[in-house]
């Protein structure tokens, strides 16, 4: 099964009133279609990226934005049946996540504890390294920030490999990356104002 998104009109640039998107479903042969990314920027002047194409079978991120990151939750086809309007394709649900979270195609941990660098901890990275992704990217808010290198020590004896850059740039590498098939894991603190 393929889904992908069309946006409601066609003038996406200079941030339309509404940013909704209606979606069409399409049965194929391919679980997964190719990456397909659209820049804008929304009403409040944010630069935001939303996906119009996605694998349905793991988590991605669809869009992001200060302070939000919109993710789309694998499929579930309990929903076929149970999805009401056309909001958004039946058995497909898409989630707006407020905090830091850490995100893998197959596991999605909600509130990961640190909002910032300076709030990150040994303890957090180790909760990354327990997951036991290929590489871990970790996101740091709006800007680069570089957190004290000890900090990341799980990591290297784990032999998990590891990149530090602002949320945005982790959000874009991990669509790739997932969509490749590879064992990522976005550890993703918010972008703020």
């Amino acid at each position: 099964m393929k889904i992908w998104a069309q946006p409601k009109g066609r003038n996406i640039t200079g941030a339309p009133e509404s940013c909704q998107l209606s979606y069409r479903i399409a049965l194929e042969h391919s679980p997964s279609v190719s990456n397909n990314v659209t820049s804008f920027t929304n009403k409040d002047g944010h630069p935001m990226q939303v996906n119009y194409e996605f694998d349905i079978h793991i988590h991605r991120i669809k869009s992001y934005s200060a302070g939000e990151v919109t993710i789309t939750l694998p499929f579930n086809p309990e929903l076929l049946l149970n999805a009401e309007g056309d909001e958004a394709p039946k058995g497909v649900q898409i989630e707006k996540l407020s905090r830091s979270a850490v995100i893998l195609p197959d596991v999605l941990l909600r509130e990961w504890s640190p909002q910032s660098v300076a709030e990150l901890t040994r303890e957090h990275i180790q909760q990354l390294a327990d997951l036991k992704p290929e590489l871990a990217l970790i996101g740091t808010g709006k800007q680069l920030q570089w957190p004290d290198r000890a900090l990341l020590i799980p990591l290297m004896e784990a032999g998990i490999g590891y990149e530090i850059m602002d949320t945005a740039a982790a959000c874009r590498t991990y669509n790739i990356l997932s969509y490749e098939g590879r064992a990522v894991a976005a550890a993703l603190m918010m972008i703020g104002e």
